[in-house]
């Protein structure tokens, strides 16, 4: 005799977990990477004085910024203008994130390199680098 309903729609555990601890990576990502876009910008917001977008410049007797211009060597937060951003990636454990870093130029047209050192090395791009220094130190 023939079964009267259809078969019942196999699903499979391992299936189900896999999606799961691919949306956690995405999401755990996600949030670093929000994370870490904050504290760049806050920096690089120190370093100019002002955040982008605010009409209104520091004074110019204010305290020197730790950035300095690459041409005239001014660290006047008045004399620096945001121009632009670059993509930094970086790398976590979970998977990488594509970082948006502001470019910051002086008024005579100079470079003004933005100091990530707090947060970022200047070449580092593994998250995890500190965590790999550890287990090489164990070992």
């Amino acid at each position: 005799m023939k079964s009267v309903g259809e078969p019942a729609a196999v699903v499979k555990l391992g299936e189900v977990v896999g999606a799961v601890m691919r949306r956690g990576r995405t999401a755990s990502v996600s949030a670093k990477r929000q994370w870490l876009q904050e504290r760049a910008d806050e920096l690089v917001a120190a370093q100019a004085g002002r955040r982008p977008g605010e009409r209104e410049r520091p004074p110019e007797d204010g305290a020197p910024s730790s950035a300095r211009c690459s041409r005239c060597g001014s660290a006047r937060p008045c004399d620096f203008n945001y121009s632009g951003s670059y993509g930094r990636r970086v790398d976590f454990e979970d998977g990488s994130a594509q970082l948006r870093i502001r470019r910051l130029r002086c008024r005579c047209g100079g470079n003004v390199p933005v100091d990530l050192e707090p947060l970022l090395r200047r070449y580092q791009r593994h998250w995890y680098d500190l965590q790999l220094t550890c287990l090489g130190l164990i070992v």
